[in-house]
């Protein structure tokens, strides 16, 4: 969103490793508020190994500004790390990009099995929004064949 914040800035990390109020960006940028996030996100994993009730953090931060907003995203690394868990708990929905790629397909499946764990115990209203498909390539996709 071309916002680079400060290394000293407050941040997401604040949020979810010392339970502090999320620090929305006070500049609307394209009218949609922002909280960043910066290199000590990276340490956030380690951090919130052994924390309490870790993940409830992002559920817990977001909280008091959900009747605020129409939407809000929540945009997660590509691994199912404890960040990635955590925003699936504090989630409503999940919109999973996804590359054309067949070993992209095989990793779906523990996204999937992620989530149903999820459902069982720490969201139980979490739902599957959609696939959204990316670098698609033409050139390389293999036709498909139907029986009639």
């Amino acid at each position: 969103m071309g916002l680079e914040p400060d290394i000293n800035a407050k941040t997401v990390y604040e949020a979810v490793v010392a339970e502090e109020p999320l620090p929305i960006h006070p500049e609307l940028i394209h009218s949609m508020g922002l909280v960043p996030a910066n290199i000590n996100l990276s340490a956030a994993e380690l951090e919130l190994v052994a924390a309490l009730m870790r993940e409830m953090r992002l559920k817990n931060a977001i909280a008091p500004i959900l009747d605020k907003y129409d939407y809000i995203l929540i945009d997660c690394p590509p691994s199912l790390g404890i960040l990635s868990v955590i925003s699936l708990v504090a989630a409503t929905h999940v919109l999973v990009p996804i590359q054309c790629q067949f070993k992209s397909f095989q990793g779906t499946d523990l996204l999937l099995r992620t989530v149903a764990t999820l459902r069982k115990g720490a969201n139980k209203t979490l739902a599957i929004a959609g696939f959204i498909p990316t670098m698609y390539d033409a050139r390389t996709a293999r036709p498909t064949t139907t029986a009639n």
